[in-house]
């Protein structure tokens, strides 16, 4: 099932099709692991709210798991004013943005603006506007 799984995570999928196929593949109470967050692709997109949750809350936030469900609120497979994007800005409030990695910020651009302007404080001017600046950014309020 292994090439199937990543063939579809790698495909785009509705939401039903994809809440369907992470059933089939992954049941109840099987533990995700970085290797198989990494084969679901986009599917990660598709999980129930209770193994999101639990995965959001987990003591290690894996940076894979955040960077994959951020990709997803990202190119719009997951509603940015969502329960996802919600339980994902709560469990990333934690990160120090200015430890991250130029492509991981990148990754974030969705979450950007529900996360705040605080999130962002603690880059340069200089990061902070090649941040704003990226190809596809998503744009602020004006409060922020």
């Amino acid at each position: 099932l292994t090439p199937l799984m990543e063939m579809l995570g790698n495909s785009s999928l509705d939401a039903t099709r994809g809440h369907h196929v992470l059933r089939t593949v992954f049941g109840r109470g099987k533990n995700l692991t970085s290797d198989n967050i990494t084969r679901l692709g986009v599917l990660v997109c598709y999980l129930n709210s209770d193994d999101l949750q639990q995965l959001l809350s987990s003591s290690k936030l894996s940076p894979i798991l955040w960077q994959q469900l951020a990709q997803c609120v990202s190119e719009g497979h997951v509603s940015g004013s969502g329960r996802l994007s919600h339980w994902l800005g709560m469990a990333l409030k934690s990160l120090n943005a200015s430890n991250l990695s130029a492509s991981a910020m990148a990754s974030l651009q969705g979450m950007l603006p529900q996360m705040g302007a605080s999130f962002l404080e603690p880059l340069s001017s200089d990061e902070l506007l090649d941040l704003v600046s990226l190809p596809g950014m998503t744009t602020f309020p004006p409060a922020q």
